[in-house]
């Protein structure tokens, strides 16, 4: 907003009889007035302001301020004063105005400062007028969010309100950024250039990016979308699959088997087969093998059974560790539970263990699991193989020669 729509709103119901001036503030009156009609002419009016409307807006930032140095001797230090103050008084009706505006200093504080952030992404509650959500954001603070408190408490009030009415409009945006957000809007009389915003609001990747700063940021982004979900009251089992998922990829061990064992029952939906895979998996991945045995004795407790794909991923594990032993007892539980073993996927290195020990025969491996459905290609490579040495293709040219001959 600039001085022109705020001389815009004064246009109703006032008189418009000449506006004394003192004698020593005609000159700063007469600068200001040039400034206004190259706002004017910038923004292509086709009338200029009248001088009576100068003078009544001149009239009310003297009083408003109680001071006459608007401007200084130098040309740019003119133009810094008279934006700044004139973006005060703008942002100071905007605030009063915003029906944000009324919330405690407590709620703004708790407002900017929620959940896990990174200096990337931070997901932040929005809908902080219910009590529910403000109870479920003090239960969320985090040492990080500490510091930021701090930081926070030494600003002023009006520059507090203007963070937390870009925060509501840029969800997400860590505080630093919705910093110079603002220093943007402050540094103009006018809006401020799509140039100049873009560097601010884009995302910008460090110069060597690690794994663990992907897997945080899409943690994060993830977070962000479940507690919007839950406030639209939009859960389900795929979400929170998709929640899981996002959890497990990111081997936040401890994490996902809390999101599996407390989210479910909160919201009145049981874990389905795919939940209890993605927990068995990753357990199983990072190499934690006996929590990964201690979850499936739980799935059991609660009267459910792991799925072909868990069992097949537990007997691939021992098999690749060389324990044929405990690969063969969980195929023979696999099978006698549904009758049928896992894809060859997680068949391959049993049968592979079984043939380098030679004990095949013994544990009449192909009755339990089948013939290899690729031996007929082991056969061909080891059988069947073309020889392509010169040796082997010496005389391959002697039937075209002789057509052509």
């Amino acid at each position: 907003m600039s001085l022109l729509n705020h001389q815009t709103s004064l246009d109703g119901g006032r008189d418009n009889s000449q506006i004394a001036i003192d004698d020593d503030d005609q000159d700063d009156f007469n600068v200001f007035f040039e400034e206004l009609k190259k706002e004017a002419k910038a923004y292509g009016l086709d009338e200029e302001p009248s001088e009576e409307d100068a003078r009544e807006l001149f009239k009310i930032m003297l009083e408003e301020y109680a001071t006459g140095e608007i401007f200084t001797e130098s040309q740019d230090d003119e133009d810094d004063e008279a934006e700044s103050r004139s973006r005060d008084i703008l942002d100071q009706d905007a605030t009063h105005n915003s029906a944000t505006a009324e919330l405690s200093n407590r709620e703004i504080d708790a407002s900017l400062s929620i959940g896990e952030h990174t200096d990337v992404t931070e997901p932040l509650e929005l809908d902080l007028a219910s009590s529910e959500t403000s109870i479920k954001t003090e239960n969320k603070i985090s040492p990080a969010s500490v510091n930021r408190h701090d930081e926070l408490a030494e600003l002023e009030p009006e520059k507090r309100a203007k963070l937390r009415e870009l925060q509501l409009a840029l969800p997400g945006l860590p505080i630093s950024r919705l910093k110079k957000v603002l220093k943007a809007f402050e540094s103009t009389l006018s809006y401020p250039s799509i140039l100049t915003l873009v560097p601010i609001l884009r995302e910008t990747l460090p110069d060597h990016l690690t794994s663990g700063r992907l897997k945080r940021m899409n943690e994060n982004n993830a977070e962000f979308v479940f507690q919007k979900a839950e406030e639209y009251r939009l859960v389900d089992t795929s979400l929170l699959n998709s929640m899981l998922q996002v959890k497990t990829s990111a081997s936040s061990l401890d994490d996902a088997e809390r999101f599996h064992r407390e989210e479910f029952r909160r919201h009145n939906l049981k874990p389905t087969a795919y939940s209890d895979r993605l927990v068995l998996q990753m357990f199983v991945e990072n190499g934690r093998l006996q929590r990964a045995l201690n979850f499936k004795q739980s799935i059991e407790r609660d009267k459910r059974t792991l799925d072909l794909p868990s069992y097949g991923t537990l007997i691939d594990y021992y098999a690749k560790h060389h324990q044929l032993g405990s690969a063969i007892v969980l195929l023979k539980e696999c099978l006698a539970l549904y009758g049928s073993p896992p894809s060859e996927k997680y068949l391959s290195s049993t049968r592979v263990l079984a043939r380098q020990l030679q004990m095949e025969e013994k544990l009449r491996l192909t009755q339990l699991i089948g013939k290899d459905p690729i031996e007929w290609l082991k056969y061909g490579e080891r059988f069947l193989k073309r020889e392509r040495s010169k040796k082997g293709r010496r005389n391959i040219q002697l039937a075209n020669n002789r057509i052509l001959g």
